[in-house]
């Protein structure tokens, strides 16, 4: 047998589905639904999710006494794939402390769709594409074209630079 200190609050959103383009943060809002408890809430990404991530990635973050809503950021990496639904679940961990005035750790996630940050994964607003991806390295010119594609909105000028760390000896590039 077994006993745990019951979590004194709960982690809330509503539901939301949006498309995301890759190599963004996507930020989500959600309610702290306090039953007892007013202290500091720690959110990071929960331990286990209920889906493939595709290598999104979170920070902790720490809500302060008292307040019931907060922001959470999730970095969308530039390789997702697209079309494919993005799931991550947050979970909120608290030190709370008994009758006796004993601490215990607690935490709290779900992995229910309104408490979920949803997002589709759509192709990034800004890339650069490359007609090959290796080059053997030989003496001679080798010519690499160079696209940059980008999402119709962004205006301004955009700089490309290669590279070449120091400790590589005999390639340069204009």
């Amino acid at each position: 047998l077994a006993t745990a200190a019951v979590t004194p609050f709960k982690i809330v959103g509503d539901y939301v589905s949006k498309q995301v383009p890759r190599g963004t943060v996507y930020v989500r809002k959600y309610r702290i639904e306090r039953t007892g408890y007013d202290g500091p809430i720690t959110i990071e990404m929960a331990d286990r999710q209920a889906r493939h991530l595709q290598g999104a990635t979170g920070p902790t973050i720490v809500v302060p006494a008292g307040v019931n809503e907060f922001d959470y950021p999730t970095t969308l990496p530039p390789w997702m794939e697209t079309g494919r639904t993005c799931r991550v679940c947050v979970m909120g961990t608290a030190s709370v402390k008994d009758a006796e005035g004993v601490e215990h750790v607690v935490n709290y996630s779900s992995v229910q769709q309104n408490d979920q940050i949803i997002a589709v994964v759509e192709p990034g607003r800004l890339a650069i594409e490359l007609d090959r991806t290796s080059i053997l390295a030989e003496p001679g010119t080798i010519a690499v074209k160079v696209r940059v594609a980008r999402a119709s909105d962004l205006k301004g000028a955009v700089r490309v630079e290669v590279f070449v760390p120091n400790s590589v000896n005999g390639i340069s590039s204009e």
